[in-house]
């Protein structure tokens, strides 16, 4: 048994529904794993192993009868910390919250319990899950398994780490601004941002509060391979109740069915926001092969699009999406704030000052804010009329070292071809998807000249999730794939 990490998601059920392994074999090698790796990595904080053997025994029990619960049938698995677990503490890295134990499972925990997963336990975030490394007082600080010196991202970053490791074999994350998919650009393996509200995000905790909705928040699967992404987003679409169900969803399979078939644009190239020479260099190297194996490829931002007018007006949304359910006396604090400070230079959106006017803004900007996404989301719908999938960067560099959590986000920077900075610059490549509700796929495409992962950003067309990870699966044909990191 000593190869199951080594399997991705699908192929280990596969032998699962064969009962060549049973699910409590297949969970016992996953606990052997973490003990083994999870001390250096602190990837998974939070654990079940009895309730998960216990469940495992009764659907072995059932396998043996010739009975199955679902498409997930013994697959042992772990969830984001962010989402209510039954039984287990959602803290979100607040001392304050150690107490709050789940009391029932958050809406997509449920189906994949209801698919048959035997979920073990929970991966670490950073503290209300906002920041780019998962750092938080209560578990501590997760590190990336191709280097324990620097980060394995936010904040879905104990995810990508565990999957990375093998500790896990499929994972459930959320992406508010960028939380799956800059993760599993630094660890290597694969995310997908579902379309808007393709998944309920019922039951998922930002700040101290439990959300029914927010949004650009979605929750989504992470895994070590595009065809297990398909498989978990199957699971987890859906309305949040059967009750006043207003819709359905029908996933719309991949347009093209060969990878030369797809109608590729490419957005690598922004003056306000230059990737660094070695994520660059994997880029180039990417679409390279891919016009190799006979894609056509149109570079160049949509028509009418830059990043300096996307992230300001993604940012303010977010900041006031956000703003709406931060307690009273922090709001106040806020609002004092933003009517004292003047902007000067990017205040606008790089600063303490520009996330409070932002969060406090009025009724009146919210609205011509919210005109100027909905002009953007035409163009984009417009755009995927003559295009298949948009390739972009998931972020200017690939993981970078261990950032002391009490230096401000806003002050902080890193080295971007031998120049400082800002360290929120690393939020603006995944801003269009958010921005716009669109499906984002992050697809590893190997390693830079460094030996850290490198990711590449799939967008696609609202609803059409099938399209951008089937691309990713035949991008694995010709450039990247996923790689086990050394420990592994």
């Amino acid at each position: 048994m000593t190869e199951l990490h080594t399997l991705n998601a699908t192929q280990l059920l596969a032998r699962l529904r064969s009962r060549e392994v049973s699910a409590v074999q297949a969970l016992e090698h996953f606990n052997a794993r973490v003990e083994q790796h999870n001390p250096a990595l602190n990837a998974v904080v939070a654990f079940q192993w009895e309730a998960a053997r216990k469940r495992a025994t009764a659907l072995d029990a059932a396998a043996a009868r010739g009975e199955f619960a679902g498409p997930l049938h013994g697959l042992p698995m772990t969830v984001k910390e962010g989402f209510d677990l039954l039984g287990l503490a959602t803290t979100v890295g607040d001392p304050l919250l150690k107490g709050n134990i789940a009391s029932s499972n958050a809406v997509a925990v449920q189906r994949l319990l209801d698919a048959g997963a035997v979920i073990f336990g929970k991966t670490n975030v950073p503290l209300y899950m906002a920041d780019l490394q998962a750092f938080n007082a209560v578990y501590g600080r997760t590190s990336n398994p191709w280097d324990l010196g620097k980060t394995s991202g936010g904040s879905s970053g104990g995810a990508a780490a565990a999957l990375a490791a093998g500790l896990t074999p499929l994972e459930l994350g959320s992406d508010l601004a960028g939380s799956i998919r800059t993760p599993a650009h630094f660890c290597g393996v694969y995310g997908h941002r579902p379309t808007f509200d393709l998944v309920p995000i019922r039951g998922h905790f930002i700040g101290s509060r439990k959300l029914t909705g927010l949004e650009f928040t979605v929750a989504g699967p992470m895994a070590r391979s595009a065809e297990d992404l398909a498989l978990a987003l199957k699971v987890l679409a859906g309305p949040v109740t059967a009750a006043n169900q207003r819709w359905d969803v029908v996933l719309a399979p991949p347009r093209p069915q060969h990878l030369a078939d797809y109608r590729i644009g490419v957005w690598m190239d922004e003056v306000s926001v230059p990737l660094d020479a070695p994520v660059k260099a994997a880029l180039d190297k990417t679409i390279a092969a891919l016009r190799q194996a006979g894609c056509k490829i149109v570079e160049g931002a949509p028509d009418g699009l830059s990043m300096d007018k996307i992230y300001p007006a993604y940012f303010q949304l977010m900041a006031a999406s956000i703003g709406g359910g931060v307690p009273e006396k922090v709001f106040k604090q806020a609002a004092q704030g933003a009517t004292l400070g003047k902007f000067t230079g990017s205040a606008k959106t790089q600063t303490l000052l520009g996330y409070a006017k932002a969060m406090t803004m009025g009724h009146r900007e919210w609205c011509q804010l919210e005109e100027q996404r909905a002009h953007c989301r035409a163009r984009m719908a417009r755009y995927f009329e003559k295009f298949d999938v948009l390739l972009m960067p998931v972020s200017q560099t690939t993981a970078p070292a261990h950032i002391d959590r009490k230096i401000e986000f806003y002050k902080r920077t890193l080295t971007v071809n031998g120049k400082p900075a800002s360290y929120a610059d690393q939020m603006k490549w995944i801003a269009l998807a958010a921005y716009c509700g669109l499906p984002a796929t992050a697809a590893p495409i190997g390693l830079s000249a460094e030996g850290m992962p490198v990711g590449i950003q799939i967008v696609g067309a609202e609803l059409q999730d099938l399209t951008t990870i089937d691309f990713a699966g035949k991008l694995a044909a010709v450039a990247g794939g996923f790689l086990p990191p050394p420990l592994a």
